[in-house]
């Protein structure tokens, strides 16, 4: 069978997983016919096998991902954030020569360095008492997520020792570019077991990247022999079995969605496991020290954020427990004083709406306290569709302790001075050690 080129393999995976995501959290009619032209365009540049042709392909689908990420800024989810940095960085090395064919080599030689900075702190996130030993720990909530019996209480810091010591071991290894077969086989695993437990938007992204991580010898000759039947076979079965859950959507088949994805991996990881066996052992490139520097610090910024008071979301603290907010910080190893250095977490309302809100963003503030700034932000947005949202306020902005409105995205007593200069650039989660979200 005629080799494919890797470009073209990584754009028919990633635009797979943006069907993913469109069926998690884009459900407009607009979004599916965008995202399933591009996913369709990315099959037909797999199925043609050429160079040129896939590299162009690939640029676009990165330059199109940018702008929807860019659009959506700042209520992105941390595969998002993770698919932003490499995107951009991407488009960078090639706004610098259009001709120069060496972009995806100099994104692989970056990939560890941003993967194995998101690894550590999903760890790091992790290490606090909640998720060890609380009855609502997000273990449990992970679990439960998975065609297994309910995890037994006394396993469940051994569970969560597990998840988080992998974490961290993982980006340990990916950043010092060590023993890369084992890291390769621990993330399709973990990453696997994720995706049936419904994670399929963070895997799929995943998966393309895992592919660009395998040694030169192995990616070579795996891209040489099966690899166009294997990434097609992914990209088909996955896209029907997204496609009929789109069609029925109801809860009793949300569990099966990403059954056909995990399926059609399958054979793609069968054939990188016969490649792998004669493989010759080799040092995998690292990135520039420059590049190392720029992306490590951008990582490490972006995930500390909710220690200093700032975001809480999508600072790759999935499913973790983690809590900051209002003095009552919960890891192990940061005083929660820190949260301190800016107020926006600290300054909390709780909303009461009359009537239960059609948007999912509405849905998870609802009865919750939560950043001021972040209810403000999410019902002003959402105005247009929800219409005036009438309910009570609770906070201590208000004399009596709470206030009763008809329109609470125009009550001017919830808007503060600088409120317009924040709003586009922090995002938080209510603030609850119990609430298990992504």
């Amino acid at each position: 069978m005629k080799g494919i080129p890797e470009e073209a393999v990584l754009a028919l995976v990633l635009s797979t997983g943006l069907l993913a995501h469109t069926s998690d959290i884009y459900v407009t009619p607009s979004a599916w016919v965008v995202w399933t032209a591009v996913w369709l365009m990315s099959l037909s540049l797999a199925a043609r096998a050429d160079a040129l042709a896939a590299r162009l392909g690939l640029t676009s689908l990165f330059a199109l991902q940018v702008f929807y990420i860019a659009w959506y800024f700042p209520d992105i989810t941390n595969h998002e954030v993770v698919l932003f940095v490499l995107e951009i960085s991407f488009l960078w090395d090639v706004s610098r020569s259009v001709h120069r064919t060496d972009a995806v080599d100099r994104l692989r030689r970056r990939l560890p360095v941003v993967i194995g900075a998101m690894y550590l702190w999903a760890g790091f996130h992790k290490l606090n008492p909640d998720f060890f030993f609380a009855p609502f720990s997000c273990m449990n909530a992970m679990w439960a997520r998975l065609p297994l019996p309910p995890l037994p209480s006394f396993l469940l810091p051994g569970t969560a020792a597990l998840v988080a010591g992998g974490e961290i071991l993982l980006g340990a290894l990916l950043l010092l570019n060590r023993a890369r077969g084992p890291v390769l086989l621990l993330a399709f695993l973990f990453h696997s077991a994720l995706l049936l437990a419904d994670f399929g938007p963070f895997t799929i992204p995943l998966y393309a990247f895992l592919i660009l991580l395998l040694p030169e010898s192995v990616r070579r000759r795996w891209l040489e022999t099966t690899a166009k039947r294997d990434v097609l076979f992914f990209a088909l079965l996955s896209a029907a079995g997204l496609f009929i859950f789109e069609w029925w959507r109801t809860v009793p088949a949300l569990p099966w969605r990403f059954v056909p994805v995990f399926t059609g991996s399958l054979p793609a990881f069968l054939s990188v496991v016969r490649c792998w066996r004669p493989a010759v052992p080799e040092r995998p490139p690292g990135p520039t020290r420059l590049s190392a520097a720029v992306l490590g610090s951008l990582m490490f910024l972006w995930g500390f954020q909710p220690y200093i008071g700032l975001r809480t979301n999508g600072v790759f603290n999935m499913y973790s427990n983690l809590l900051t907010e209002n003095d009552r910080g919960n890891h192990v190893l940061v005083p929660s004083s820190w949260a301190r250095l800016f107020p926006y977490q600290h300054d909390l309302v709780r909303a009461d709406f009359e009537i239960w809100p059609r948007s999912w963003e509405l849905q998870r503030l609802n009865h919750k306290w939560v950043p001021r700034l972040e209810l403000l932000k999410q019902i002003r947005k959402h105005r247009d569709k929800e219409g005036p949202l009438a309910g009570r306020l609770t906070g201590p902005l208000w004399e009596k302790g709470f206030l009763d409105s008809h329109d609470i995205a125009r009550e001017p007593s919830l808007e503060k001075a600088g409120d317009r200069w924040l709003l586009p650039w922090l995002q938080f989660r209510a603030t609850a050690s119990n609430q298990c979200e992504w």
